[in-house]
């Protein structure tokens, strides 16, 4: 495999990141943080304004770990979901398949909440819903839930884009987007999602601390905006990123608000991506769980695993991966029983499937961490003991028919742009039976020429790295995701939190005071002194 040359100015170290499905966040609570200006990455880091831009290319030596997928898909997902950490809150609905296709799980939007109500289709129309009718390339717009304790209406809208945006008068789709509606002169969040959309949902963390207006944009591709026929060529950050510009023009004519941008795991990527080809769009960007990938399998991801946690830890994985390799024979009846009951199908080979689901064990326990060290099966325990921490985790969902089919557009762009990992097979050559030269590019469409361009990472990455201000990145120590994260080098205003102990649900309830103190301030000076700072209640 070809490395990029940005890859190669990056020593591997460690830190701790990951995304995928959804997930609820975890209530962990690390130390205080530093204050400094310059802490370490195991703690919030506030970058002051940039310095005159160097003319080197060459990026300087990094500190971080290894990485990724994923919003609102989990109508897509297995009845087997993963398990969300206790007292959680709101949950962004999975936007991700296993590793990038991160479960995700999010404060930007949870199923419909107790007190949301859905707007009868038949009553007067309202100003709002004028309004919107006459936005230019509206196509149609009908009411959707929407939480009380925050809108006063709520709208799904489906919005005119063209497949191409090079080539606006070529084939069009349609793209849908929900609006929660509040005031037009409160800001606006607007949830940029990585996969499908749900209107309906409470208002994320960000909304209820601002008290906003929020719009959730679906991902072409996924949900209901997807064109016909597929031209797969035209799913690429920057056509996504085309998407969000034609969206939010033409919301600005309605809402004059401060506007802020977020998402979690891939959702947080399509920020970042908007952020960078379209830097003013909106006021400030606040990315959660969200890794920007320098390689089609990026091999920092290989170091996270090695350092993760303690080695106690590491070992009890290795030994149980092992298990589950070295005692296939008595664990596939028991997977087979399993898909059959789910009424999965699985064109891969069941051999082939199972073991894919064993080589993600890791990545999943780090990512989501819903499996306490001491719940890992022994070696020798009985068959039905691994078979149900397997399924668990249920890693072999995305390598069935159904799990390859939800996200086979996400993992185009992984093999094509954004990238992902593989798997270091090191330890289990002896004992793995059919798996020889594991890749995940196995997940990619059938029959879609797969091609991988570097550029538009490279891009992002020193885009972030030099010019992005008005960025507020949030990670979990613990989220694999996070082992390729963009370190901050002092060049952009823009603010890092790294919360210890967390994974990839992490959110602002999890911050500590100090923590908070630098979340309030960046938007302070980003949005004003006269935004609301407190977090709603749920």
């Amino acid at each position: 495999m070809r490395i990029p040359s940005i890859l190669r100015t990056l020593p591997l170290c460690r830190a701790r990141f990951a995304c995928r499905t959804g997930r609820t966040c975890g209530t962990e609570r690390g130390p205080e943080a530093s204050k400094s200006p310059r802490s370490s990455a195991a703690s919030a880091q506030l970058r002051s304004p940039r310095s005159p831009k160097s003319a080197s290319g060459l990026l300087p030596a990094l500190g971080l770990v290894a990485l990724l997928v994923i919003g609102q898909f989990v109508s897509a997902l297995p009845a087997q979901p993963r398990t969300p950490a206790p007292h959680s809150s709101a949950t962004l609905r999975a936007e991700t398949p296993h590793s990038f296709a991160p479960q995700a799980a999010s404060q930007l939007q949870s199923a419909a909440p107790p007190g949301a109500r859905r707007q009868d289709a038949a009553q007067p129309e309202t100003e709002v819903l004028r309004r919107l009718r006459s936005l230019p390339g509206v196509l149609e717009v009908k009411p959707s839930r929407f939480d009380e304790k925050l809108f006063g209406e709520g709208y799904e809208v489906m919005f005119d884009q063209p497949v191409d945006h090079q080539d606006p008068d070529g084939a069009r789709f349609s793209q849908r987007f929900f609006v929660s509606h509040a005031a037009y002169d409160k800001p606006v969040v607007l949830v940029t999602e990585g996969y499908g959309a749900r209107g309906g949902g409470r208002a994320g963390e960000l909304t209820r601390l601002l008290g906003a207006n929020q719009v959730n944009v679906e991902h072409r591709f996924f949900g209901r905006s997807v064109p016909s026929p597929l031209d797969w060529t035209s799913l690429t950050v920057r056509q996504s990123a085309d998407d969000l510009h034609a969206v939010v023009s033409a919301l600005k004519t309605l809402y004059t608000g401060k506007w802020v941008s977020t998402g979690v795991s891939k959702g947080g990527q399509t920020s970042l991506f908007y952020k960078c080809f379209y830097p003013d769009d909106v006021d400030a960007t606040v990315p959660y769980s969200a890794p920007i990938n320098v390689a089609q399998e990026d091999p920092r991801l290989y170091q996270f695993l090695r350092t993760a946690g303690d080695e106690a830890t590491r070992a009890r994985i290795k030994a149980y991966q092992t298990a589950l390799f070295s005692r296939e024979d008595e664990l596939l009846p028991l997977v087979k029983a399993w898909a059959e009951q789910m009424k999965w199908t699985i064109g891969l080979g069941l051999s082939e499937a199972y073991e894919y689901g064993v080589l993600e064990y890791p990545f999943a326990f780090w990512q989501y961490g819903s499996v306490e060290p001491s719940a890992i099966p022994r070696p020798d325990a009985p068959a039905d003991a691994l078979f149900d921490q397997y399924k668990k985790i249920n890693a072999f969902y995305f390598y069935t028919d159904q799990g390859r089919k939800a996200f086979e557009p996400f993992m185009y762009q992984a093999f094509t742009e954004i990238g992902y990992y593989n798997y270091d097979i090191t330890d289990f050559n002896g004992v793995m039976k059919t798996l020889t030269a594991p890749t995940n590019q196995v997940l990619c469409p059938k029959g879609v020429p797969i091609v991988y361009n570097p550029g538009p990472m490279d891009r992002v990455y020193r885009f972030l790295q030099y010019e992005a201000d008005r960025v507020l990145y949030i990670y979990g120590e613990l989220d694999t995701w996070a082992a390729t994260r963009v370190p901050l080098i002092g060049r952009t205003d823009a603010v890092e939190i790294v919360v210890k102990g967390a994974h990839h649900g992490v959110g602002i309830r999890d911050f500590t005071s100090a923590q908070r103190d630098l979340l309030n301030a960046a938007l302070e000076r980003w949005l004003g002194s006269d935004q609301p700072k407190t977090l709603i209640s749920d």
